[in-house]
């Protein structure tokens, strides 16, 4: 429990600090935070709510070699979730690095939503309690869904 006090307190910490930094080291420290958060994500494993049944989709998916794999995909109703599967599948990835390709397109949207806000302090500050920790460790899916969410409203306002 101590490394997400740790994670969450970083921003923090900056914000507080005594001292000031120029926008190197600010864009230094900045680009750092979002690597650990990267990793932080990215390397999980067994935990979220939707893991077990995430990583049996992902056992259970062939590579497009049927007729009948390709019908089992247009038929369900996450289409674009298999295909992100498929993907993966395709460059022998297993269901880990197909979960920390994820993480690192969910923090790249979390940094496109703190380039809108023009405060990434607050927007990493707001994010992590709930939408990192709660959605994008918990439920991969979710957090898909809320990622394409946040790029539409950043390239719709741009």
């Amino acid at each position: 429990m101590l490394i997400y006090w740790l994670v969450f307190s970083l921003p923090l910490i900056t914000f507080v600090a005594p001292f000031k930094v120029n926008n190197d080291t600010k864009n230094l420290f900045h680009f750092i935070y979002l690597f650990i958060i990267t990793i932080f994500v990215g390397l999980r494993t067994n935990t979220g709510g939707d893991w077990k049944t995430n990583n049996h989709v992902f056992d259970g998916i062939a590579i497009f070699v049927t007729e009948d794999a390709i019908t089992k995909v247009i038929k369900n109703t996450e289409i674009g979730y298999y295909l992100l599967i498929q993907i993966a599948k395709l460059f022998n990835l297993g269901f880990h690095s197909f979960n920390f390709i994820i993480s690192i397109f969910s923090i790249y949207c979390i940094y496109k939503l703190g380039k809108l806000s023009k405060g990434y302090l607050s927007t990493y500050v707001i994010c992590f309690p709930y939408i990192i920790t709660v959605v994008f460790f918990g439920f991969v899916r979710q957090g898909i869904a809320f990622c394409f969410l946040i790029l539409a409203i950043y390239f719709f306002t741009n």
